[in-house]
């Protein structure tokens, strides 16, 4: 696959990854995003580049986002503790898809989400989750786009899987996941959920610097839950 020549929109950021960890092969968390900025920081957008509050940078959110959307279809996968490394499977998308093949990807992770989750279809959302994931979610995703639309119904499968979790009614993911769904809650702002999560992370089980993100995006979550 040639080395991608945009990153304008969320979903440009998979076909982006993959790319990158078809060259790297598996690297730590701050390894790849420090070598995604290196090699590909000329195509990120300056407003990208604005921090959020605990100075995680936008860019570095929607990496971590393409990430858990490129394992769940198994193209990317985990090498240990924080290590993320590319799949055989997706060393074939690579090589079967010079351009990286987005319409067909999205596609992909979309049915894989449905596929995992069959329960997440048939299960109503609280109704202040829903009012809340809806109004919050449609602002930053408004699926104006095919791809846009397939976007937003990822994101909102996982959104449920959250809500499943903390009910109960899920096993309980992996920690470098529940560091991710952490930044997803954040990012979204659900912050009741995202300070929840955050108290299941086993600290010896993730990587130092995930683990140090995910509490930081926490103590912001618990701030925003105390002034509410």
């Amino acid at each position: 696959m040639k080395k991608p020549t945009s990153l304008q929109l969320t979903t440009d950021y998979h076909i982006a990854l993959l790319w990158l960890m078809g060259e790297l092969g598996s690297g730590r968390a701050a390894d790849v995003c420090a070598e995604f900025e290196r090699r590909l920081g000329d195509l990120i957008s300056p407003e990208h580049y604005l921090d959020h509050n605990d100075r995680v940078k936008k860019w570095e959110n929607t990496v971590h986002w393409s990430r858990l959307a490129l394992v769940g279809v198994r193209l990317m996968g985990s090498g240990g503790r924080g290590v993320w490394t590319i799949t055989e499977a997706g060393r074939a998308w690579l090589q079967n898809h010079p351009d990286g093949a987005k319409d067909e990807l999205l596609p992909l992770i979309s049915r894989a989400q449905r596929q995992r989750s069959p329960e997440t279809a048939k299960t109503p959302k609280p109704a202040e989750l829903q009012k809340r994931n809806s109004a919050t979610v449609s602002r930053q995703y408004s699926p104006q786009s095919r791809s846009n639309v397939a976007t937003y119904a990822v994101l909102d499968r996982i959104v449920n899987q959250i809500d499943l979790f903390l009910q109960g009614r899920i096993a309980r993911p992996s920690d470098d996941v529940l560091c991710d769904w952490v930044q997803l809650c954040y990012t979204f702002e659900l912050y009741t959920e995202g300070q929840k999560l955050f108290e299941y992370i086993d600290r010896s089980a993730v990587d130092p610097w995930p683990y140090q993100r995910a509490k930081r995006l926490a103590q912001v979550c618990r701030m925003h839950v105390d002034n509410q």
